[in-house]
């Protein structure tokens, strides 16, 4: 989880779109966060996401935790009872370096 706290911290929001039961959030810099698990957001309006950055990520046992500049909180469920949709949590990818998945047990 360390990995995705020191890349994903101070990333612009270029897109934020959901797909059937997944949001996919599209960085500035290319980098995106396929949230697959199911998820809460602050605020339901994604587009209002759109130029904003992350300020901070936490996690526990339970969720993790997304702060935009907005004040806006993405909040992802990895709990056991939460893959409900496959092994995987969410995904971050780098254009040209490596990806990162959150599977169950991971915490």
């Amino acid at each position: 989880m360390n990995y995705l706290k020191e890349h994903i911290v101070g990333l612009k929001v270029a897109s934020a779109k959901k797909f059937n039961e997944s949001l996919m959030v599209i960085f500035a810099s290319g980098q995106s966060l396929n949230v697959i698990n199911p998820y809460s957001i602050s605020d339901q309006n994604l587009t209002e996401l759109v130029g904003t950055t992350v300020e901070s990520v936490d996690d526990d046992p339970s969720q993790f935790s997304i702060v935009f500049s907005s004040g806006t909180m993405l909040k992802i469920g990895i709990g056991a009872e939460d893959y409900v949709n496959g092994p995987e949590a969410f995904v971050f990818t780098t254009p040209g370096g490596p990806i990162m998945v959150q599977r169950l047990g991971d915490v």
